[in-house]
């Protein structure tokens, strides 16, 4: 069902690296195509997103690699987790209501993000959304078609 009601969002953002994230508000996006719409209940904390906030990756070895201002501002995230709000004309495999959770460039640290459907999984009934942002981050590597693997990892998490 796609989403038609237009709004605003809440997001954390970094504006500055090493300072604290800034709450902003965003237009709400619409999915399309293959998009799916989640409302962010949990977002994993990944040690890249630290890198991030500092400004820099470290490379080892006494090397870095330093982000430039113009990157700023910037929605961190990429393991969300929450529910299904809506989904372009194109996503058959989920629907409103939905919990899931997924995997993301950036954006998870707002109260709802767009995911192409291909990066989002079902959230096993046997874990909680928490433990499923934690799962996020080994999307690639774990099957959880079969429900009853139930793997999970609990990791830093960040309640939105």
């Amino acid at each position: 069902m796609p989403c038609s009601a237009a709004g605003v969002q809440k997001a954390m953002t970094l504006v500055k690296y090493s300072q604290p994230y800034e709450v902003t508000e965003h237009e709400l996006p619409i999915p399309v195509g293959t998009e799916v719409l989640i409302r962010t209940t949990y977002a994993g904390l990944c040690h890249s997103e630290l890198h991030m906030w500092e400004g820099k990756f470290n490379l080892g070895g006494g090397q870095s690699l330093d982000s430039s201002e113009d990157q700023l501002p910037c929605v961190l995230g990429h393991e969300p987790a929450g529910i299904v709000e809506a989904v372009g004309p194109g996503v058959t495999e989920f629907a409103v209501g939905d919990a899931v959770f997924g995997i993301t460039f950036f954006g998870a640290y707002s109260s709802r993000l767009l995911v192409p459907a291909s990066q989002c999984r079902k959230t096993p009934k046997a874990l909680s959304d928490a433990e499923a942002a934690a799962l996020a981050a080994s999307l690639a590597e774990w099957d959880l078609e079969d429900e009853s693997a139930g793997h999970s990892s609990l990791l830093s998490l960040i309640h939105i």
